[in-house]
C-alpha cells in the first residue's frame, strides 16, 4: 500500500519526534530538580565587613553556614572568623542572587563550590543505590551453599538458602557392634 520512499519518511519522522520528546522530557525533569541552592567560598578580609555581612546575611531566609573539616577540628567554632580565613555559605533559593549582590557590594572575594546542591545529592543517592545493589548480590551469592540429597546414590545438588532451616539431626541409638567400639574408645 505505501510505497518505499514513504515508509522510510515515516519512520524518519517518528524517530525525530521521539528525540524531541526525549530531549524536552530530560530537559524538564532537570528544571524540576534544580532547586538554586550554592556553596559559596568566601574570604574574610577583616572582621568588620565579615560583622557587615553576616548581619545582611541574618535577614535572608534560607542560609546555612558550613564548617570546613579542617577548620572544625583545629578551630574552636564558636569563635569569630579571623581575617584571610574561608568560611562555606549555602544559600538556598532566590536568596542566591540577593548574597550574590551583597558580596559584590561589600567587596568579598568568593567563589562558587558547588553550583547545583540538589543535583549533587541525588548523583550520591544514585551512586549508593548502585553499590547497595552490588552488595545486595554479593550477599546472595556469598548465602547460598550446596547440599546433597540424603537419598542414597544421588549426588545431585540442591541449593538451599541461609533462612531455610535444615532437618535436625537425630543421633540413632544403635546396639551393634560399631556402638560397643565408640564405648570402649571414651
Amino acid at each position: 500500500m505505501w510505497p518505499d520512499g514513504s515508509k522510510l519518511w515515516h519512520n524518519v519522522i517518528a524517530l525525530l519526534s521521539f528525540i524531541v520528546m526525549v530531549t524536552l522530557t530530560t530537559a524538564l525533569s532537570w528544571q524540576r530538580n534544580y532547586d538554586g541552592s550554592q556553596v559559596f567560598r568566601i574570604q574574610i578580609p577583616t572582621n568588620e565587613i565579615w560583622s557587615q555581612f553576616y548581619a545582611r546575611l541574618l535577614h535572608l531566609s534560607n542560609i546555612n553556614m558550613l564548617n570546613n573539616r579542617e577548620t572544625f577540628q583545629t578551630i574552636d567554632i564558636w569563635r569569630y572568623p579571623m581575617a584571610d580565613e574561608f568560611v562555606d555559605v549555602c544559600i538556598h533559593g532566590s536568596d542566591v542572587i540577593q548574597s550574590q549582590h551583597l558580596l559584590n557590594n561589600l567587596g568579598l572575594k568568593y567563589h562558587v563550590t558547588v553550583n547545583d546542591v540538589n543535583s549533587l545529592i541525588i548523583e550520591e543517592g544514585i551512586s549508593n543505590l548502585r553499590r547497595r545493589r552490588r552488595s545486595l548480590t554479593e550477599k546472595s551469592i556469598i548465602g547460598y551453599y550446596p547440599k546433597y540429597d540424603e537419598t542414597p546414590g544421588l549426588a545431585s545438588p540442591k541449593i538451599v538458602s541461609p533462612n531455610e532451616r535444615l532437618p535436625a539431626q537425630v543421633p540413632q541409638e544403635n546396639s551393634g557392634p560399631e556402638t560397643a567400639k565408640q564405648a570402649g574408645r571414651s
